[in-house]
């Protein structure tokens, strides 16, 4: 249900014609960071036309989506994924395929620092969209898994590589 609300909103956004913005593209664009926001910025160029992207990514590269390596609390830097982030995700045209990795959450906890130890302020989730959860390696993950099934004559991800000057 929330990706199809969010797939909807996306076809409901207005952008710039495609065929005016691949007129725009450079020869060669980098893209330096392959996170979450990297990988999202190259797709999204691709989408709207634009060819030769290379995305320069220091780190190696996570395990697959569906690895047992998720399963491990060192691996837990979670992100809570909302309603504008659905949507974005939608743009993109991968938004059932972060969220087939995701587990809702209907609120949250928060304590404060004059009362660290005590009961906390629950506040419940409340709106069009649940909040998604995902581990942010994994979610890099997707979004690579997106990349090479859906762009890859287009983007180039390259682990090991890291940006020095400009």
């Amino acid at each position: 249900a929330a990706a199809a609300a969010a797939a909807a909103a996306a076809a409901a956004s207005t952008d710039l014609d495609a065929d005016e913005i691949s007129a725009l593209a450079p020869s060669r664009t980098v893209v330096v960071g392959g996170g979450p926001t990297g990988l999202a910025c190259a797709i999204m160029l691709a989408r709207r036309g634009w060819t030769n992207i290379e995305v320069w990514e220091r780190l190696p590269r996570p395990p697959a989506p569906t690895a047992v390596e998720w399963g491990d609390p060192n691996r837990s830097y979670c992100i809570g994924i909302t309603g504008r982030g659905q949507v974005a995700l939608a743009q993109l045209g991968c938004v059932d395929r972060v969220l087939t990795h995701c587990k809702e959450v209907n609120g949250r906890m928060a304590w404060t620092a004059e009362n660290p130890e005590g009961e906390g302020t629950q506040t419940l989730a409340s709106g069009k969209y649940g909040t998604q959860v995902i581990q942010r390696d994994r979610l890099v993950s997707v979004l690579l898994e997106e990349v090479e099934e859906n762009h890859a004559g287009v983007i180039q991800v390259m682990h090991g590589v890291a940006c020095t000057g400009v």
